[in-house]
């Protein structure tokens, strides 16, 4: 089988009054570039080196569907990934006046400006903000040099495709044998108990991957800087070898938001939450999953951040051993000890997996979960921001955390409308005090929503209240900081906010607190429902019923029912499962659209199933524009037609197959591998023989049915 036959191996077609929509295949002249093509060849010691500036790749970011979504460069991108070495003037804007030279603080980000920058003084002092968040959350005394641009071109070069919004390159280099080097600085480095246990759990030589073992380790710059690979100082007169710093640019097309402190506007998207994504990235969150599919040729390397990439399921004893995942698709998660983390699993070009590149978490229009600020998608009047979980990775990475760095300012627990959040708050001082909930609340409220509904029931006096683009506060008085406020002295409040309330109804985010005036500790369910222009409560959850899987050959058919109470299912997502229930086949998905309508029956084909004749069973989720997702339902097509023969066994001797079971006499049409391979008259109710199958059976396993005309067998699986 080919690799490309395997990736596209399945897929939907949706038979309705929907649209049919083909999967072609990409030519050779359209394949994206690979996230990291820079390396050196060297067998000794690592020699860290850059491709010239004309093959510079990186990250774009296109507004798809709505949303701001970052993926890896492509060659329609190319242009924009022509930097030019030395002819474009830039201005030291941060840290001006100082020597580009490390700081006892720890991280130095110095950014240099573009004139058409430095004409723009309201995107400039956003670029310096975004900066300075990393510079107060990581200690590592590097420095690192950043260049910036927004406006209509990018560096000089023009954005001439409508969609994207800006692009970033991100000085990525490596070695394809620097993994031992890397290991040994990763033990040293170790800053704790957990560290060293970690870093010293690290697999010795090479490291396993699912595409092979490799001791070739790639990353961004700013990365080997930290773990003292490079040095600590950036110095691009004298790094050539390395290729130019890392460059990020905006589109001044698009509207953006500069100024978060006060909500994001609905039409606008979040300025320093993509710049302070860009800037992850080439600090260090580049993944070089899925490369190989794309590039076979090129030599097998690891992201630095796929040292802890794997699939679900991870614990310390397993960390030394566990394959790393260089493939797209199927489940994968960040592990570094703790809890897992979801990540996306698409291709360089975004294809494949998820659809999301791997360099990223899992988005949460998906999950329902923002797991931190490298979401892979930002919709226009979203805030995001650094949570722990970004700083957990990039401690894991190799970068040393400040020890009294603030909190994340946005470690909300995102809430999915209509689902109710248990929560609970220590008990107050005293009687006459009341104590703000340590954990907060968000929740998105898009544009065409008409109302947002918060409810909280307690067990004792707990009082509700929301803020828009910020989380509930209390000022240096004790007063709390809030918008709406439901108070009374039972358990039970409630706020409903329109276009009415005072202050109205607004789209973007709005943070929920819980305050306990006692007497005791308290325990409560908190609700947000948000309300649509439909009628529905935006984002419930899909429903399937009734889900049945029939297989022809290559072909497997389901039909069902599928209901929503906002008539915006918008995608289908299917895995094929074995007999043990283990998934098989990477998530296969496809738009759908209904119509608008609440309720339907569907019938979904999913082609390809030859390729995975161990495949049994069929899981099939449908999620709506909100992100939401169905439960997770499952057909079994393995089973025989009522009144159908019965497989029990099967064996081969030569080339001669003998099948056992029950209900086999009679006209009896053999299938091997969803192929007709033979009609054969049977005299024996129990036991069949075909000559001349060996040809039709693969090394590995076989899927095999009969037919007594068009009543079917089970399926059996047969491994040779």
């Amino acid at each position: 089988m080919s690799r490309g036959a395997r990736s596209i191996a399945l897929f939907f077609v949706l038979v309705l009054s929907l649209m049919l929509v083909p999967f072609n295949h990409a030519s050779l002249s359209e394949r994206p570039q690979s996230i990291h093509k820079r390396y050196a060849t060297s067998d000794d010691l690592p020699r860290y080196a850059g491709l010239p500036s004309h093959e510079d790749e990186g990250f774009v970011i296109r507004e798809i569907d709505g949303q701001a979504t970052c993926r890896a460069s492509t060659p329609e991108d190319a242009d924009l990934f022509k930097l030019q070495e030395r002819d474009i003037e830039l201005t030291q804007i941060s840290h001006v006046g100082e020597m580009i030279t490390t700081q006892a603080t720890g991280l130095t980000i110095v950014l240099r400006a573009t004139n058409q920058l430095n004409a723009n003084p309201t995107a400039k002092a956003a670029f310096t903000a975004a900066a300075a968040k990393w510079e107060a959350l990581i200690q590592s005394q590097i420095t690192v040099i950043i260049d910036v641009d927004f406006g209509p071109t990018k560096f000089g070069v023009p954005y001439n495709d409508p969609l994207v919004l800006g692009a970033t390159s991100v000085q990525g280099v490596g070695d394809t044998a620097n993994y031992s080097d890397i290991r040994s600085r990763y033990v040293s480095h170790a800053s704790s108990t957990g560290e060293a246990t970690l870093y010293n759990a690290l697999p010795t030589g090479t490291v396993g991957t699912d595409i092979g073992a490799t001791a070739g380790i790639v990353a961004p710059t700013a990365l080997f800087r930290a773990l003292g690979s490079l040095s600590a100082v950036a110095d691009p007169p004298n790094e050539a070898s390395l290729g130019l710093p890392p460059r990020i640019g905006f589109n001044s097309a698009f509207t953006f938001d500069f100024d978060p402190s006060n909500g994001i506007d609905g039409d606008k998207t979040d300025f320093d939450a993509v710049a302070v994504h860009e800037i992850g990235h080439a600090l260090g969150f580049s993944s070089n999953t899925g490369s190989k599919e794309l590039f076979p040729s090129d030599p097998t390397f690891l992201g630095a951040m796929d040292l802890f990439r794997f699939r679900p399921g991870m614990s310390l004893g397993t960390f030394p051993t566990a394959q790393r995942i260089l493939s797209s698709g199927g489940s994968q998660i960040f592990f570094a000890g703790g809890t897992e983390l979801a990540l996306s699993t698409g291709r360089p070009d975004g294809k494949g997996g998820d659809l999301n590149q791997a360099s990223h978490w899992k988005d949460d229009s998906l999950t329902g979960n923002y797991i931190g600020i490298m979401d892979p998608t930002i919709a226009q009047g979203v805030r995001h921001t650094i949570t722990s979980n970004d700083l957990l990775a990039f401690d894991a990475f190799g970068y040393s955390l400040m020890g009294s760095a603030p909190p994340p300012v946005d470690d909300a627990v995102a809430l999915i409308s209509g689902t109710p959040q248990t929560g609970s708050i220590t008990a107050p001082p005293d009687a006459d005090t009341g104590v703000l909930g340590a954990t907060q609340y968000s929740i998105q409220v898009p544009s065409g929503t008409t109302q947002l509904k918060i409810d909280l029931n307690g067990n004792q006096d707990v009082d509700l209240l929301v803020r828009f683009g910020a989380k509930v506060a209390i000022d240096e008085e004790g007063v709390p900081i809030f918008d709406h406020i439901s108070e009374s002295f039972t358990g039970v409040e409630s706020i409903t906010v329109n276009s009415v309330s005072s202050p109205q109804l607004r789209i973007g985010t709005y943070y929920i607190a819980v305050a306990n005036f006692g007497p005791g500790a308290a325990t409560f369910s908190v609700t947000a429902t948000v309300t649509t222009g439909g009628g529905g409560p935006a984002g419930s959850p899909p429903v399937i019923s009734n889900l049945v899987g029939s297989l022809s050959g290559d072909t497997l058919t389901l039909t069902g029912t599928a209901s929503d109470p906002d008539g915006d299912i918008v995608q289908a997502q299917s895995t094929l499962t074995n007999g043990a229930d283990q998934v098989i086949t990477p998530i296969a998905q496809f738009a759908v659209t209904f119509g608008g309508a609440t309720s339907i029956n569907f019938t979904l084909r999913l082609s390809g199933v030859n390729l995975f004749p161990s495949a049994l069973k069929a899981t099939l989720v449908f999620v709506d524009s909100h992100g939401n997702r169905s439960s997770t339902v499952t057909a079994d097509f393995s089973q025989a037609d009522s009144g159908g023969p019965t497989i029990k066994s099967a064996s081969l001797s030569g080339s001669k197959l003998t099948i056992k079971g029950k209900d086999l006499s009679g006209e009896l049409t053999v299938e091997i591998n969803g192929v007709d391979l033979a009609t054969l008259s049977v005299s024996s109710d129990k036991k069949a023989k075909v000559g001349g199958a060996a040809a039709s059976l693969h090394a590995g396993d076989n899927r095999i049915r009969v037919r007594h005309g068009t009543v079917r067998s089970n399926i059996f699986v047969f491994t040779q």
